[in-house]
C-alpha cells in the first residue's frame, strides 16, 4: 500500500469540495483582475507531516473500527502495509503506520485484530532498525497498560 497515494488521494478529494465550495462563494463577489496572480485557492499538492499523520491517523482508525462491521478491505491494506519491518532501513512510512497504531491500541480487539497483533508482535527485535525497535516497544507497552494486561501473554 503506497500510503502517500493514499494521502494525495484524500488530499485530492478535499480539495476538489473545497474548490466547489470556493467557486461558489467565488462567484458571487465581485473579482479585480488587476490586484495579481493569487495562489491561495490552488490545491496544496504536497503535504506537510503533520496533514499526512492526520490522513494516516483517520485511515488507521476507519481500518480498525471497520473490522467490527466487516469491512476488512483497509484492514488488509493495513496489514500489507506492515510488511517488511525486520528491513535494515524500513522505508519511513512503515515507521509512520507502526507510529500511529501504537497511537490506536485501544481500538483492537484480540480476537476481530489477531492477524495485526500478530504481524506487529512476531517482528524479531534483533533484526529491526532501532526505530522499530522503540515503536515496537511503545506498541507494546501501550497495548499492556490500554488493555489493563489483558493481553499480556499475546506480548
Amino acid at each position: 500500500m503506497d500510503l502517500a497515494a493514499v494521502a494525495r488521494q484524500r488530499v485530492v478529494t478535499a480539495a476538489a469540495a473545497e474548490a466547489a465550495q470556493t467557486s461558489a462563494s467565488y462567484n458571487s463577489r465581485d473579482y479585480d483582475s488587476d490586484s495579481g496572480s493569487d495562489d491561495s485557492d490552488a490545491p496544496p499538492h504536497d503535504l506537510d507531516s503533520e496533514s499526512a499523520k492526520a490522513l494516516l491517523r483517520a485511515y488507521v482508525k476507519n481500518s480498525l473500527d471497520g473490522v467490527r462491521h466487516g469491512q476488512r478491505a483497509q484492514y488488509y491494506e493495513l496489514l500489507e502495509a506492515l510488511t517488511g519491518l525486520e528491513d535494515e532501513a524500513p522505508a519511513q512510512d512503515k515507521l509512520l503506520m507502526l507510529e500511529v497504531l501504537t497511537e490506536n491500541v485501544s481500538s483492537m480487539n484480540e480476537g476481530l485484530h489477531e492477524a495485526l497483533l500478530q504481524r506487529v508482535l512476531t517482528t524479531s527485535l534483533w533484526r529491526c532498525s532501532p526505530e522499530v525497535v522503540e515503536l515496537l516497544v511503545a506498541f507494546c507497552i501501550n497495548l499492556v497498560v490500554t488493555h489493563t494486561g489483558s493481553l499480556l501473554q499475546t506480548c
